[in-house]
C-alpha cells in the first residue's frame, strides 16, 4: 500500500519464481444427429439388466418392440409386428449378413460387445440401404478408450429354468507412450440345459455359445484406422417333439397332453441340432477433410457356416458312424462404404456416400436353397436443416441388386439371373415445442428384393420341421411407412412417448400353408 503526498520514486524488481502447468488434454464428441424417426435406446443400467439375454430378449422392453422366440436360445426382434429380413441390424456399423432364411435363424451376434443398443423405427433404406422395412437395430460397442491406463469388467449371469450360465469379460487399455494406440479384447461362453415347463423338460433344447471378439484403435486429431474382428458360435438343440415324420403323427402330436419323446434335464445335445458360426472383420478410416467435413471408409468381410443335423442318421452305417451334417451352409460377403460428412454451412449439415456388397453362397447334402451370388451397389445423399427449435431432415437413395442363382437340372448347372433396381426417398421434421416437449413426423419409402429361399426353397426347413417350396414369380415389397410421434422427458428422471405409425406394403411376401 502506498500513500502519495509528495513526488515519489520507487523501483520494483519481480523475484525470479519459474511456474511449470502441466498439460490440459481436451477431448470431445460431434453431437449425435437427432434422428426424426422414433428413437429408443438402452444403455446404462437398463443394458446391464439385459445381460446374459440374447438380442431380441436385450429390446423386447423397447416400446414398440416385442420378440419372436422359437426356443430357448432362439430370438428375433420384432418392430411393429415385422422381423427378420424387414428390420435391418447393424452390429458395429455392419450390416449383418448371416443365412436368414427363415423365424429360427436368429442374428449371430453377442449382446455383450455392445454399450448401446439402439432402435431406430420405421423405413430406414435412404441411410442404411434396402431391407429396412420396418426399422434399424444398431448394436454399439463403446469407443475405443481416449485416456491412458487399462480398465476391465466381469459379467456373471445365472439363469434358474434351464440352469442355464453365463460368463463374459473385456480388458482394454489405451497406452500412455504411444498415446494413439488402444486395444480391446472381449469373450463369452454360454451353456444351458433342457427347458422346462411346469411339468416336464423339453427333450433336446440345451445349447451353448463361444464368442469372443478384439479391436485395435490407432486415433490423431485428424486422422484414425480401428479394425475389428469377432466370431460368434453356437450349438442349438431342436426340441426333437417338433420333427414330425408325416401329418397323422402330427395330429397326434397336437391332441397329446405332453410330448411322445420326454427325458429329464441334461446339457447334452443330441440330434436333431443346429451349429452355427459367423466371423466379422471390420476395418474403418476417417479423415477430417480440413474444415469441411470428414470422410471415412469401411470394408468389412463376414463368414457365416452353418450346419444342420437331421434327427437321424443314414441308414447306410458306414455314414451313420461319421455323424455329418445332412446339410452345409457357406456365405461370405464382402462390402465396402464410402461416407463423406460435411460440417454445418448456413443451417445445413448432411451426408453423402456410397456402398457395395458381394455376396456368395454354397451348400453340401441335402438340398434347400441352392448356390448364388448377390451383388448390391447403392448411392445416397441426406441433408438437414436446423434453424432455432425446427429441423427438417431430407434423403434419397438409388439401390442395384443382381441375384445369380445356380440350378444344377439334369447334369447341367443352369444359371438364372434376377436384377432389381429402386429409387427411394425420406423427409421428417422435429420441432421443440419447449425443451421438454418433442413433436417428431416422418414419411419414408423402403423396399426388399425376395429373398433366395423366397425365390428357390426347395424340400424341409430343418428349424422349422416344415417342407417349403419357393415362388421364382416373386417381385420386390415396396413400402410406405408414416411415422408421428410426442415425447416429454426430463432428460434426467423420465420420457414418455406416444406413437402413432401407418405402414403399406406392396406385394408382401409370406409362407402360405397348403395342403400337400
Amino acid at each position: 500500500k502506498l500513500e502519495i503526498t509528495a513526488d515519489l520514486v520507487r523501483n520494483f524488481e519481480l523475484p525470479h519464481s519459474p511456474n511449470e502447468l502441466k498439460g490440459v488434454s481436451i477431448s470431445a464428441e460431434r453431437q449425435k444427429d437427432v434422428p426424426t424417426q422414433a428413437v429408443q435406446e438402452i444403455t446404462g443400467e437398463d443394458l446391464d439388466k439385459t445381460r446374459g439375454s440374447s438380442l431380441g430378449e436385450s429390446l423386447k422392453g423397447v416400446t414398440g418392440i416385442s420378440e419372436l422366440k422359437t426356443g430357448s436360445s432362439v430370438s428375433k426382434p420384432v418392430i411393429h409386428g415385422l422381423h427378420s429380413n424387414r428390420v435391418l441390424i447393424l452390429n458395429n456399423g455392419i450390416r449383418q449378413e448371416g443365412q436368414q432364411w427363415g423365424s429360427e435363424h436368429a442374428p449371430e451376434i453377442d449382446p455383450f460387445i455392445a454399450t448401446q443398443l439402439t432402435v431406430i423405427k420405421g423405413a430406414n433404406s435412404v441411410r442404411y440401404g434396402s431391407d429396412a422395412i420396418a426399422g434399424v437395430i444398431l448394436v454399439e460397442p463403446a469407443a475405443m478408450p481416449d485416456s491412458a491406463g487399462i480398465r476391465g469388467e466381469l459379467n456373471l449371469v445365472g439363469f434358474s429354468n434351464n440352469r442355464e450360465g453365463v460368463v463374459s469379460a473385456i480388458a482394454e487399455q489405451r497406452f500412455e507412450k504411444i498415446k494413439a494406440l488402444s486395444w480391446r479384447l472381449q469373450g463369452t461362453l454360454k451353456k444351458g440345459g433342457n427347458t422346462k415347463t411346469p411339468d416336464y423338460y423339453l427333450k433336446n433344447t440345451g445349447y451353448e455359445e463361444e464368442n469372443f471378439s478384439w479391436a485395435l484403435g490407432w486415433n490423431k486429431p485428424t486422422y484414425g484406422l480401428e479394425v475389428f474382428y469377432s466370431q460368434f458360435n453356437s450349438s442349438i438343440g431342436i426340441f426333437s417333439g417338433s420333427h414330425i415324420g408325416n401329418l397323422t403323427d402330427l395330429q397326434a402330436a397336437f391332441d397329446r397332453d405332453e410330448p411322445l419323446e420326454q427325458s429329464g434335464f441334461s446339457y447334452h445335445i443330441d440330434r436333431p441340432f443346429q451349429r452355427a458360426e459367423h466371423e466379422l472383420l471390420k476395418t474403418k478410416g476417417w479423415l477430417l477433410t480440413g474444415t469441411t467435413g470428414k470422410f471415412s471408409v469401411t470394408y468389412a468381410r463376414q463368414y457365416n457356416l452353418r450346419y444342420e443335423y437331421d434327427k437321424h442318421r443314414p441308414l447306410n452305417d458306414a455314414l451313420a458312424a461319421l455323424n455329418l451334417p445332412e446339410l452345409t451352409y457357406e456365405i461370405t460377403s464382402h462390402s465396402v462404404d464410402l461416407l463423406w460428412e460435411h460440417n454445418s454451412w448456413k443451417g445445413f449439415t448432411g451426408m453423402v456416400g456410397c456402398s457395395g456388397m458381394t455376396q456368395g453362397n454354397t451348400f453340401e447334402g441335402r438340398k434347400f436353397i441352392p448356390n448364388y451370388i448377390n451383388k448390391t451397389a447403392g448411392l445416397f445423399v441426406v441433408e438437414r436443416y436446423r434453424k432455432n427449435k425446427l429441423l427438417l431432415e431430407a434423403g434419397a437413395r438409388m439401390d442395384i441388386r443382381e441375384l445369380t442363382v445356380y440350378e444344377k437340372e439334369n447334369g447341367i448347372v443352369n444359371s438364372y439371373e434376377y436384377n432389381y433396381q429402386n429409387f427411394l426417398g425420406t423427409t421428417g421434421v422435429i420441432y421443440d415445442v419447449t425443451k421438454n416437449i418433442r413433436i417428431s413426423a416422418n414419411l419414408g419409402t423402403a423396399w426388399r428384393a425376395p429373398a433366395v429361399n423366397e425365390l428357390y426353397s426347395d424340400g424341409l426347413h430343418h428349424g422349422a420341421a416344415a417342407i417349403e417350396i419357393g415362388d421364382t414369380s416373386l417381385v420386390p415389397e415396396k413400402s410406405w411407412n408414416a411415422i408421428v410421434s410426442a415425447m416429454l422427458f426430463d432428460h434426467s428422471r423420465f420420457a414418455i412417448e406416444i406413437s402413432g405409425y401407418y405402414n403399406l406394403i406392396n406385394d408382401f411376401i409370406y409362407l402360405k400353408p397348403v395342403l400337400p
